[in-house]
């Protein structure tokens, strides 16, 4: 890791730190940085990229069933923002890129490329006269996830649905 330039973030002193992975974490090899906020010590920013490397195992099963996978990188973006001097998730965006060959003995190979993305933007943080979840509706990973879901109550969908720039 090395020390990058002081900036700010929402107006706040943040220290820079970049990274770069030394070998393969969760089949990861990635670069990347932290923002943390000087006055609190908080980490307000995660950001990070890389190539996925697949494990040793895989390769074989993919030959013989026909498929190679080129290049698979990730990218992560993780972002705070302040609310009552704490912080609190922004957004986070998750992008993945494969490329996919299909081979053919006496045909022409078969290529694709598959871009994934996902964001979640937190767009109301509540953080006064929050109530606990009640023990019947938190999460059990012993019980079906469908099973699990419950409705949220006085919510319209015209509320969330919003697009971001």
């Amino acid at each position: 890791y090395s020390f990058g330039t002081p900036t700010t973030y929402f107006d706040k002193q943040v220290m820079v730190i970049h990274f770069e992975s030394r070998k393969k974490i969760d089949h990861l090899k990635s670069t990347g940085k932290i923002l943390i906020d000087i006055q609190s010590d908080a980490i307000i920013g995660i950001e990070y990229a890389g190539v996925f490397k697949l494990p040793i195992l895989i390769q074989p099963l993919l030959f013989v069933a026909g498929f190679s996978i080129e290049n698979p990188t990730m990218e992560v973006i993780k972002k705070f923002q302040p609310i009552d001097d704490k912080w609190y998730p922004k957004d986070i965006l998750f992008n993945v890129n494969v490329g996919l060959t299909r081979s053919y003995w006496l045909k022409k190979n078969e290529h694709a490329n598959f871009i994934i993305g996902q964001v979640y933007h937190a767009n109301k943080i509540l953080t006064k006269n929050v109530e606990m979840i009640p023990s019947n509706k938190r999460f059990n990973p012993d019980v079906e996830l469908e099973k699990q879901i419950y409705p949220e109550e006085n919510i319209q969908w015209k509320d969330i649905n919003i697009l971001k720039d």
